[in-house]
């Protein structure tokens, strides 16, 4: 149901795969921004852009609401 979530937002296409690859059912909201802004940081904003904390919770909420996730 990925291709259905419709989430407003300045993530690159490669980071909200990345947000994507981090859900595992233990980490939280805030454990997956730092993984995924760490990843950004590391290559460079040039590359991937910003990410920010508010992106990564747009996100994951609109992947909850398109039922391609579930929350525990």
């Amino acid at each position: 149901n990925r291709g259905n979530v419709r989430a407003n937002g300045s993530l690159h296409s490669l980071m909200r795969d990345e947000v994507y690859n981090f859900v595992d059912g233990a980490r939280s909201y805030y454990d997956i921004y730092l993984a995924v802004r760490a990843e950004q940081l590391a290559a460079g904003s040039w590359y991937y852009g910003t990410v920010a904390l508010k992106d990564v919770v747009a996100l994951l909420d609109a992947a909850i609401a398109a039922k391609a996730l579930s929350l525990k």
